[in-house]
């Protein structure tokens, strides 16, 4: 710890700008997870043949190691953050599309046959119905993509795709512990901020629900 702090303090420029390439990856990642998640999701909950079909390739892109996916797409796209969001994407898609899909069959249809009867329309009743209804679901997902990326950001670094990552593995190809625990630490700081962030956004949701 006091080595990372002593490179931290000498370094720091260098470290910032690890630090911010590592968010921009994370949170470019992340709202391309969500973009193809939610629509993905709807579908999925609301048309049945299409359930197993996503169960199925989302099941199979999750038991690829990671770094295979990273390797693989060097040769298409080249070095830099392009492969890594790409790989990160696909990666961690899964868990958030599951959720969506979990979130929104687990809302009753006699729910949403009360809100038409209401009459409240298709969107609407997705968003001021079965959305709150399946918040607690979607944010487990969301919960498990979040940390995935920021961990798996710390992998980009052998693409060069800077972040966090290019500090570990730097520290350890030079045998700097300060180095790399300057990088592991911090991506370990930020995974568990974002985690318990998250997790009280559930606890919130839940009780809103209860209420």
């Amino acid at each position: 710890m006091p080595e990372a702090l002593a490179y931290i303090e000498s370094h720091r420029e260098q470290y910032v700008d690890a630090l911010l390439a590592h968010l921009t990856i994370d949170a470019i990642s992340l709202l391309i997870c969500v973009a193809v998640a939610a629509p993905l999701g709807y579908l999925g909950a609301k048309c049945g043949r299409l359930t197993l079909p996503l169960q199925n390739v989302t099941g199979m892109i999750r038991i690829i190691p990671g770094i295979a996916i990273f390797l693989v797409l060097i040769p298409i796209t080249g070095l830099g953050q392009t492969p890594a969001i790409i790989a990160l994407v696909i990666m961690s898609v899964p868990p958030l599309l599951m959720s969506a899909i979990a979130g929104l069959r687990s809302v009753a249809p006699s729910v949403v046959e009360s809100a038409a009867a209401m009459g409240m329309g298709r969107l609407q009743t997705l968003i001021e119905v079965e959305l709150p209804l399946a918040l607690p679901t979607l944010l487990d997902g969301l919960r498990i993509t979040t940390v995935s990326l920021i961990a798996g950001t710390t992998i980009a670094a052998y693409v060069g795709a800077g972040g966090l990552g290019t500090l570990i593995v730097s520290g350890l190809s030079q045998n700097k512990q300060g180095v790399m625990l300057a990088g592991a630490l911090t991506a370990a700081a930020i995974a568990i901020a974002a985690d318990a962030f998250i997790a009280a956004m559930r606890r919130r949701a839940l009780r809103k629900i209860s209420a």
